[in-house]
This record gives structure tokens, sequence and C-alpha cells, in this order.
């Protein structure tokens, strides 16, 4: 399960080069994110091509915030902090924005590749979604570079064959 967001449709960010980090903390977030839906299909991808009974599947929470969270000991009560947000009147509380994980994980027709999030984009019952395709299919080059460089990264080889 890989988490996304909606920033990522919004913004075309380069990443050819995955170190690169963006001056707005707004566009190195979504630059991450566009890096975790490259790496989380082309995941799928070779699971599939190993035949590998695994899925990886993609997340958008849409937006949860404190003050629409129902009050639960430990997450949100008395001794957590409250920030305001300027997103609170379109958006659900934490609980609900943790639905398209939910489902994607529970949803026995959930396959591999698919990608799911709020109906309402913010906020609502989770559906699956049409992935961008730049993110869902970019150039066999670029899947390969933003793989292998995560490998770098992490000291982590991970061998799985390549299916396209």
């Amino acid at each position: 399960m890989h988490t996304s967001t909606g920033f990522v449709s919004q913004f075309r960010l380069d990443v050819d080069d995955v170190r690169a980090t963006p001056r707005s903390a707004i566009a190195a977030y979504t630059k991450a994110k566009t890096v975790t839906e490259v790496f989380a299909f082309e995941l799928d991808r070779r699971l599939r091509a190993a035949d590998l009974p695994v899925a990886s599947l993609v997340v958008r929470p849409g937006v949860g915030v404190d003050a629409k969270t129902p009050e639960r000991t430990g997450i949100h009560d008395a001794s957590t902090p409250y920030r305001r947000n300027p997103y609170t009147p379109w958006a659900q509380g934490k609980d609900t924005a943790a639905w398209a994980a939910v489902r994607a994980l529970t949803d026995p027709a959930a396959q591999g590749g698919e990608y799911y999030a709020p109906a309402g984009r913010l906020r609502g019952l989770p559906l699956r979604v049409e992935p961008l395709a730049r993110t869902y299919t970019p150039p066999t080059e670029l899947a390969q570079s933003v793989w292998d460089q995560l490998e770098e990264l992490a000291g982590v080889h991970l061998s799985l064959p390549i299916r396209r």
C-alpha cells in the first residue's frame, strides 16, 4: 500500500533525479509522492511478472483534519495538540481519510496497480479511480531510473523481473 496526494495531479514535477529537492515544501512533498506513484506501479508490474501473490496499490486519503476527527483517546483528545487548518471547511476527519486505504486493503475485488481515493476528491466514500498516465505508465527508462535510484538510496536490491 502506497499513499499519495491529489497534488500529484495538480503539479507536474520532474522525477528524473529523485534526490533533487524542490525549494518549496509543497513541491518537495508533491515530488516525493510522484516518485511514490511511479515506484508503486512499477512494483506492481514486477510482482505480476514474477507471478507473486502480492499486490501494490496506491491510495489518496483526501484531506483529513483534527477538527473533524471524532474524539479518541490518544488520537484526538485533550492530550493532542490542536492546530487551525484552512482546509477544515472542505475536509473530513482523519478517521474518514483512512477509508481509501482500508478499502484497498480489504476489498476482495481490489487488484494490484489500482488507485483508490475519496469520491469527492477531498472527501467522501472511497472508490477506484484512474491513475495518472504519467505515473502509471511512464516511459520504461524513467520507471527503471526511479527504481534504480530508490534501490541505491535504500541500500537494497529488489530482484524482480521487468514486464512491460
